[in-house]
């Protein structure tokens, strides 16, 4: 039997808590999506008044960026941001403990937090990915642009350090 090292991390020393998001709420919530790691934690909310850190245990360790650890993080945070405006927390970010979250992330950023979540509230984040053919392209842009025609044109047959700074342009 083999050991599934994409999903185990390399542990530090102690527990401690695995943090996705910030949201707004006072009341506290259980997530279906099961924790990082591969452990089948629970994901939860751990509070400071109207702010919750959504977390779920893990050991103090250092997340490798696989894609099961990446995809196992996103599970939670779409889950989240089904029911809950969100303050993404970077990948891989663990705490020590529940109330070292109240104490060293909540607290002392709780206003701008609140502000955040405001700004935030009714928008996505999506990411964008773009593919070309590069021939397409340059034949698109050449047509367009006949100023570009003329100067590649000017360039051809010459060496390139000779016509460098005409290149750049």
């Amino acid at each position: 039997m083999t050991q599934d090292t994409d999903a185990q991390p390399q542990t530090t020393d102690g527990h401690g808590s695995y943090m996705y998001c910030v949201v707004a709420t006072d009341e506290p919530q259980t997530f279906a999506a099961p924790g990082i790691g591969g452990r089948g934690d629970a994901v939860h909310t751990v509070h400071l008044d109207r702010l919750a850190a959504v977390v779920s245990a893990s050991p103090e360790a250092t997340y490798e960026s696989t894609r099961r650890n990446m995809t196992a993080h996103m599970r939670v945070l779409e889950e989240v941001m089904g029911a809950f405006t969100v303050v993404p927390i970077r990948f891989g970010s663990v705490a020590p403990s529940e109330e070292s979250i109240r104490e060293t992330l909540l607290r002392p950023r709780y206003a701008a937090f609140q502000a955040m979540l405001g700004e935030l509230e009714g928008r996505v984040e999506m990411g964008l990915k773009v593919f070309w053919m590069q021939d397409v392209l340059y034949r698109e842009v050449l047509a367009e642009q006949p100023e570009i025609t003329r100067l590649r044109d000017k360039l051809a047959g010459r060496s390139p350090n000779e016509t460098y700074f005409e290149r750049v342009r």
